[in-house]
């Protein structure tokens, strides 16, 4: 199989900042404001060298999560797609990519799989997904020709008639564990026997927390995700790392 990496240098780590750039706005100036007040010996006693220490930590998530992401989503082979030899999939058959209204993916993975016949299904709910970076990542980025918005419910597919599906980096927007179940339960029933499932996420674990801080709880733990599963009959028979912060889960039916 050949890849085809059409992904601009730095084009993760700027799109994180394009979409939040409020948050970074808000950061950095808070950080900057704490700065000024500590030159200028505002803060008495304890407070000022607590002050310190405290800003210096939030510098610190703040800058490194940047060169982290870029590591993540620009100089690992993340995007590059190398990683799913190690899975030895079909190369034919019915796949899905599901997203959840920001699609990086779908055109990467039909150049990787051109044998493969193509479905892209867009979970976003406005009513639900109502973070503003989603928002104006919708905006920025184009919808792949053929995408059919679906509920993580119902995904409009016949039973048995999917191959393969992929979840990359999108299922864990769905926020709730009854809601996730149902997933993975619409999931099993649309993929054929022997089907596989692929879920490509950040973890709630010790590296993403050093590199988030404590913007790690919005990944949900390994033991979630596999509660989820043993809600279905799947089985997982593989999961590793693709890098120190990305995780694969490989479900097959």
């Amino acid at each position: 199989m050949e890849t085809f990496y059409q992904r601009k240098r730095w084009e993760g780590v700027l799109n994180i900042i394009r979409f939040n750039w409020h948050f970074y706005v808000l950061a950095f100036g808070i950080v900057l404001v704490v700065c000024i007040l500590i030159y200028l010996d505002v803060f008495t006693g304890l407070i000022q060298p607590i002050a310190g220490i405290g800003t210096g930590i939030a510098f610190f998530y703040l800058l490194g999560s940047l060169v982290v992401s870029h590591f993540i989503y620009d100089r690992s082979d993340l995007y590059k797609l190398t990683w799913l030899n190690r899975l030895q999939l079909s190369e034919i058959g019915t796949f899905v990519n599901i997203h959840s209204g920001f699609d990086e993916t779908s055109l990467l993975l039909q150049r990787f799989f051109p044998g493969a016949d193509w479905k892209i299904l867009d979970f976003y709910d406005p009513t639900k997904n109502i973070e503003i970076s989603i928002k104006r990542a919708r905006k920025y980025k184009s919808v792949v020709a053929g995408t059919k918005t679906v509920e993580t419910t119902n995904w409009d597919l016949t039973s048995g008639s999917v191959t393969t599906i992929f979840g990359f980096l999108a299922i864990h927007e769905i926020r709730t564990p009854e809601e996730k179940v149902l997933f993975f339960q619409e999931a099993y029933r649309v993929l054929e026997k022997e089907g596989h499932f692929i879920l490509i996420e950040h973890l709630r674990d010790r590296n993403n927390f050093l590199a988030y801080g404590p913007g790690f709880f919005h990944f949900f733990s390994a033991r979630a995700w596999k509660e989820a599963f043993n809600e279905t009959e799947f089985l997982l028979i593989d999961q590793f790392r693709i890098n120190p912060f990305i995780s694969v889960f490989v479900l097959k039916k």
